[in-house]
C-alpha cells in the first residue's frame, strides 16, 4: 500500500513505527459500526439500548482515528496535488464500486425499484455517507494545514470549538454527505490535536475534566433516555458533542493494545466497505437454520459475518491488482518495487 496514504484508509502494515494501540482503537471503532448495523428494528429493546450506549462514541472515535493518523503524515505544500489525488482515488473508487454493488443487490433482493440509483452518489446511501463526508474533511483540513493554520494549539482548539458549535446550531440539509461533513469535522480536528499537541493535552486537570464530562454526559444521556430529563439526545446535540469529545480523549489517553482488535483494525476500511454483505448473509443463513424468539444467535452471526466478510474480501481482492484498484482504490505497486520489497522481506 502506498506509504503516502494514511488515515483510516491505511493499515501501515510493516512499518516499524506502527502504533498497535491505534490499530486496537481502529478495531474497536469498526466493531461498534458493525454492531450498529447488526441490530434490526425488531431486535428488541435491549439491543437498541445497547447500541444507544455507544451513540456518542462510535462515529466520533472512528473519525478521530482518521485525524490522528493523518497528523502522522500530514499534507505538505509540495505534495498537495498528490495528496488530493490519492485521497480522492481511495474514497471515490470504493464509493462508486462498492456502494453501487450494495445498492443494486439490495434493491434486487428486496424487489424494490432501482430508478433513483444515481442519488446514492450525491445524497448518500447506507454507510457510504462517511466516505463522501471524509473526503470533504480531507480537502478542508489539507487547505488549512498548507496555510499553517493547524500548527497553533490555540487556533486548532478554537476551530474544534467553532466547528462543534456549528454542528449543534446548523439545521440538517437532508444531504448526508454535507450533514456528515459538519458532524465529523470537529472530531477529525480533535484527532489531529491529540497527535500534534500531546504534551498540552496530557495535563492532569484536563484529563480529570474529560473523565468528569464523559461520566456526567453518559449519566445524563441515560437519565434523559429514561424520560427523567428533557434534553436533546441526538448525536448533533450539545450533550453528544461534549460527551463524544471526552470519550474520544479517554480512549486515546489510556489506549492499550489488544491483539484481536489489533488484527481486526488492520482490515477496518475493508470491513467498513463490505460488512453489510456479511451482515445480510448472516441474517439469511440464521433464518434458514434457526427458529427461536432469541435474537442473540442472529446478532452474533450478523456481527461475525460482517467482520469476516470484510477481512476475506480484502484478502481475495489483494490477489488481483485490478479488482483491488476498483474496489479499494489501491494503486498496483510497480513490478520492480514489488520484487524488491519481497526480496527484502
Amino acid at each position: 500500500m502506498n506509504q503516502g496514504e494514511n488515515s483510516l484508509l491505511t493499515r501501515n502494515t510493516g512499518h516499524r513505527d506502527r502504533d498497535l494501540s491505534i490499530e486496537t482503537l481502529r478495531g474497536l471503532g469498526i466493531l461498534l459500526v458493525v454492531i450498529l448495523h447488526s441490530v434490526n428494528a425488531d431486535a428488541g429493546g435491549a439491543y437498541h439500548y445497547f447500541t444507544f450506549c455507544f451513540d456518542y462514541l462510535t462515529m466520533p472515535l472512528f473519525t478521530a482515528i482518521s485525524g490522528y493518523v493523518y497528523a502522522m503524515r500530514p499534507v505538505q505544500p509540495t505534495n498537495m496535488k498528490r495528496f488530493v489525488s490519492s485521497k480522492t482515488r481511495r474514497i471515490i473508487l470504493p464509493l462508486l464500486s462498492v456502494a453501487t454493488l450494495q445498492y443494486f443487490l439490495s434493491t434486487f433482493i428486496s424487489g424494490q425499484s432501482a430508478s433513483g440509483w444515481w442519488r446514492i452518489y450525491f445524497v448518500g446511501y447506507g454507510q457510504f455517507w462517511f466516505l463522501e463526508s471524509l473526503l470533504l474533511v480531507f480537502l478542508v483540513v489539507a487547505i488549512l494545514d498548507v496555510l499553517n493554520t493547524l500548527d497553533s494549539f490555540i487556533v486548532l482548539s478554537l476551530l474544534i470549538l467553532l466547528t462543534g458549535l456549528a454542528r449543534i446550531v446548523t439545521p440538517e440539509l437532508k444531504i448526508d454527505s454535507i450533514d456528515g461533513f459538519i458532524y465529523i469535522l470537529p472530531y477529525f480536528l480533535w484527532g489531529v490535536s491529540l497527535k500534534r499537541f500531546p504534551w498540552q493535552l496530557q495535563n492532569p486537570i484536563l484529563a480529570l475534566s474529560m473523565v468528569f464530562f464523559a461520566a456526567g454526559g453518559t449519566v445524563l444521556q441515560h437519565i434523559a433516555k429514561g424520560g427523567g430529563l428533557e434534553i436533546r439526545l441526538d448525536t448533533n446535540g450539545p450533550l453528544a458533542t461534549v460527551t463524544g469529545i471526552a470519550l474520544v480523549y479517554i480512549a486515546f489517553r489510556w489506549r492499550r493494545r489488544i491483539p484481536l482488535l489489533d488484527y481486526i483494525g488492520k482490515y477496518s476500511f475493508s470491513i467498513f466497505l463490505f460488512h453489510a454483505f456479511g451482515v445480510s448473509i448472516g441474517e439469511r443463513m440464521m433464518g434458514l437454520v434457526y427458529d427461536s424468539d432469541s435474537y442473540l444467535p442472529v446478532f452474533m452471526l450478523k456481527l461475525s459475518g460482517g467482520v469476516v466478510a470484510g477481512i476475506l474480501t480484502e484478502k481475495v481482492l489483494s490477489r488481483f491488482s485490478f479488482l483491488q484498484f476498483i474496489f479499494l482504490g489501491i494503486k498496483p505497486l510497480p513490478a520492480q518495487k514489488t520484487h524488491a520489497d519481497s526480496s527484502g522481506s
